[in-house]
């Protein structure tokens, strides 16, 4: 009996920490969430965010779409499951910093979301 047990336990343990780190109940959806900020009157030549807490420098250039930037998106989701944290915007015109703008964002198990910040700035 005592062989069997010793055999089987590591099994079980094996089984157990590849499982899906998903929680029970907790369902995800498919969509893509980025929280963003509309630059009006003006386009920006380089733009970047920064977590506070870390002097994370975030970069999100490939997810431009109109005169809308990205702040944050769920690519950071996982640095940031479970917390609020505080982020700086930052862009610049011809070497020029144009925007500062602070946000405040959560993220969950699934998604990250934004608890504060402009939506728009216009020059």
């Amino acid at each position: 009996m005592k062989t069997w047990l010793t055999f089987i336990l590591p099994i079980t343990f094996a089984l157990g920490s590849s499982a899906c780190r998903q929680p029970m109940g907790i369902e995800c959806t498919e969509e893509f969430r980025t929280v963003a900020i509309e630059i009006s009157g003006l386009t920006v030549d380089s733009f970047l965010t920064i977590r506070l807490s870390t002097n994370d420098t975030i970069i999100n250039d490939g997810f431009l779409y109109e005169n809308y930037y990205p702040v944050l998106t769920d690519n950071y989701q996982h640095k940031l499951e479970n917390l609020t944290d505080s982020f700086l915007f930052l862009a610049w015109k011809a070497d020029s910093l144009v925007v500062q703008e602070p946000f405040e964002i959560k993220a969950d198990f699934c998604h990250i979301d934004k608890v504060s910040g402009k939506e728009k700035v216009s020059f």
